[in-house]
């Protein structure tokens, strides 16, 4: 599989449920991508809380300030 092809197609094929285009949007193969994509999101967003705690925690040249 590419790299963010399990991110990618599921916002694709929304925009072609709202096209109403006759895809079989409950097939197997795509249930599996929407799982990975779940999982990569997840993934991604607590990497990205976990960055966005250090890096906007207030700080001195002396340290952190808690």
């Amino acid at each position: 599989m590419l790299v963010g092809f399990e991110i990618a197609l599921p916002s694709l094929l929304d925009m072609a449920k709202d096209l109403d285009l006759d895809i079989p949007y409950n097939e197997p193969a795509l249930e599996a991508i929407y799982a990975e994509r779940k999982r990569k999101l997840a993934k991604y967003i607590c990497l990205n809380l976990f960055l966005n705690f250090f890096v906007c925690m207030p700080c001195t040249k002396d340290g952190f300030i808690f």
